[in-house]
């Protein structure tokens, strides 16, 4: 590749990025803080310079959803800092490089490739026959820690740069932050690995820098940092002073009593078990999920969170999991949604085997649906029997002003709702003493 010149100028923020991949011999490096900060366009440049070093080497930039790391990374910020750095033209001209919108890749004419994707149960295999010399995890809030795990078992130090010298593997992470529960703020601040809730092996393998546009706001209008100061109290420590904490304002679900009332494994003595079915409207890449949750009543009064088995796919494959749920705990019968398939959801259900369904349908919104339930977790009546990442966040984040629209669909949480009101509801007699087979637990 013929040399280029760089013409990047990075605001004082972003400088403080580069110095740190520079001076920290960490592979996992986050940078955290407010929002606008210029963490995506700096983390863009970085990548595109590793890519420039190392003819051949390979980059993974990753979002939850394809879409998003398209709409947001490979159609605007990746371009940015490609525009800012080589100017517009760079991209555009084939003898720099080539790229495949379809796929998401650009290949420079070094034969370094970037690839652009989510993580999309459909997508893990194809990203399983990768290795990179870089992977970037943007917008980590809405990942889970096994996902940070998964993506950092791709990374590869094979790759010479042109001095020779192998280029070394590292794994960027970026966000605003939230709450004080995510993987983040364990591994970053606490220095816990979050799977076993013990010290990190290498905990100055762990490095990170705070960007927060209140340190340098020159590069935006002087009203959007007043405007971001105008929010909440939640949206201020989240936008502007970018930091985590503890409990999400208004929010019907909290961490701290989650935590407080969480056990290992659920009582032998269950009365009842319900496996709750919150159907998605459709199961192309774009469509929701579909929350599939088991829950138990106990001979104490008390509910018990049993098992997610939650999944994106087919009307065939949902109710295929909701059916060995069904089968797994021994359930008394399958509570499902019906407003979105009708009486079609009962029919999928039983055709996929033989079992007691009752279908139900949402008269109320999801607010006032979830607000009984949110009083029993309040009186410490709901039990979480293990960990359950991806719904607990949706239960965190899910308030008394929640906008499906603009936050996405919470099937986990809608389908523990059914499944605790089933049971609330209506209380069954003991199973007559004997002790329940406990799929996963005993």
């Amino acid at each position: 590749m013929k040399a280029v010149t760089s013409n990047f100028q990075p605001i004082p923020l972003q400088q403080a990025a580069i110095d740190l991949v520079k001076s920290s011999d960490a592979t996992n490096l986050l940078f955290y803080g407010g929002g606008r900060s210029g963490k995506s366009i700096v983390i863009s440049y970085i990548v595109l310079m590793r890519a420039m070093a190392a003819p051949g080497s390979r980059h993974g930039i990753f979002r939850r959803t394809a879409t998003a790391c398209r709409d947001t990374l490979f159609d605007l910020a990746f371009r940015k800092a490609c525009e800012l750095t080589y100017g517009r033209d760079f991209l555009n001209n084939p003898k720099n490089c080539s790229i495949k919108s379809i796929d998401m890749t650009i290949t420079l004419s070094n034969g370094s490739v970037i690839s652009f994707g989510g993580l999309e149960e459909h997508n893990r295999d194809r990203i399983l026959g990768q290795e990179f010399e870089t992977v970037w995890l943007n917008e980590a809030t809405e990942f889970d820690y096994s996902d940070y795990v998964f993506l950092m078992s791709r990374l590869s130090g094979v790759t010479l740069t042109s001095s020779g010298r192998p280029m070394r593997p590292l794994m960027f992470t970026d966000l605003n932050p939230d709450l004080k529960t995510h993987f983040t703020f364990k591994c970053w601040i606490e220095k816990i690995n979050p799977a076993r809730n013990v010290p990190l092996r290498d905990p100055a393998n762990w490095d990170s820098l705070q960007m927060n546009l209140s340190e340098d706001a020159t590069h935006v209008s002087s009203t959007y940092l007043e405007g971001l100061k105008d929010g909440s109290d939640a949206d201020v420590q989240r936008f502007v002073t970018g930091y985590w904490r503890d409990e999400r304002e208004h929010s019907l679900f909290r961490p701290s009593n989650i935590n407080q009332h969480r056990v290992q494994s659920a009582p032998a003595d269950l009365r009842r078990i319900i496996v709750a079915v919150d159907p998605a409207a459709s199961s192309h890449e774009g469509s929701d999920e579909t929350g599939i949750v088991v829950a138990g009543e106990g001979a104490d009064g008390d509910y018990y969170v049993l098992a997610d088995y939650s999944l994106k796919g087919s009307p065939r494959e949902w109710a295929a999991a909701a059916v060995q749920a069904y089968h797994d705990w021994e359930a008394d019968r399958i509570v499902a949604e019906k407003n979105m398939g009708g009486d079609m959801v009962g029919e999928t259900l039983r055709h996929a085997g033989n079992v007691e369904v009752k279908l139900v349908h949402a008269s109320r919104g999801k607010v006032i649906r979830a607000e009984p339930i949110s009083a029993l977790y309040s009186e410490g009546r709901v039990h979480h029997c293990g960990e359950f990442p991806t719904l607990e966040r949706q239960m965190y984040a899910f308030h008394s002003s929640y906008d499906r629209r603009k936050q996405g669909s919470p099937d986990r949480l809608d389908a523990l709702v059914w499944a605790v009101t089933e049971l609330a509801e209506a209380p069954a007699p003991s199973r007559g003493g004997s002790s329940v087979k406990l799929g996963g637990f005993w």
